[in-house]
Formats: C-alpha cells, structure tokens, sequence
C-alpha cells in the first residue's frame, strides 16, 4: 500500500502534503477487503491508478494505462499540427521532421 500526493506544478513541490491531497493505491493482482484509511480523522481515497513523477502506475504495475495516456497526448499534438504536417501541406519535409521531433517524439519518448 502507497500513499501518493497528486501531481502539482512544479512550484508546489516542497509545499505541505495536507489530508485532501492523499490517494492510496493497494498493489497486487487481487484487491482485498481493506478498511477506509484515515489520516488526522480524514479519510483518504482509494484509486486504481495514480500518477507519480509523469509514470501512471496502476495496481497490477502494468504500463498499458501510462502508454495509452502517452498515445492520446501524441495524437492531440499530432491534430494540432495537422494543417501544417498533412501531405498537402506548402511546408518543406524538413521543417517538418523539425516539427515533429520538436514536439511529438518527446512525448512519446
């Protein structure tokens, strides 16, 4: 069992991890019957998935939910650019790679 504060911005790193911010995630492949956790007599949530430092971590540990998160941000990036990296497109092929390596490999890498 692992307590996890949600993703913040970078500026609220150090800041105070208070009772409203807190999932719990139970690994395993079974999900026993556990009790509602309470911290300071608040409770705290169950989840299936958290997020921690940009991996999404599910409880069997399988990344099919991280890597089909990582797939849908590529493709809103790839809709954005459509009208300038479709076939048809003026622009020239290397302005093109530019553009992808520039803001959809990094996504998927």
């Amino acid at each position: 069992m692992l307590l996890f504060k949600p993703k913040r911005a970078k500026r609220d790193f150090l800041a105070p991890i208070t009772h409203n911010n807190r999932i719990a995630i139970l690994f395993g492949r079974t999900l026993p019957k556990v009790k509602q956790l309470h911290l300071n007599n608040y409770p705290i949530s169950w989840s299936q998935n958290v997020k921690y430092f940009g991996v999404i971590l599910d409880r069997k540990l399988s990344f099919s939910s991280h890597a089909s998160n990582i797939i849908k941000e590529a493709n809103i990036i790839r809709e954005m650019f459509y009208p300038v990296l479709n076939r048809k497109s003026p622009t020239l092929i290397s302005s093109k790679i530019s553009i992808f390596k520039m803001y959809i490999q990094p996504i998927l890498s």
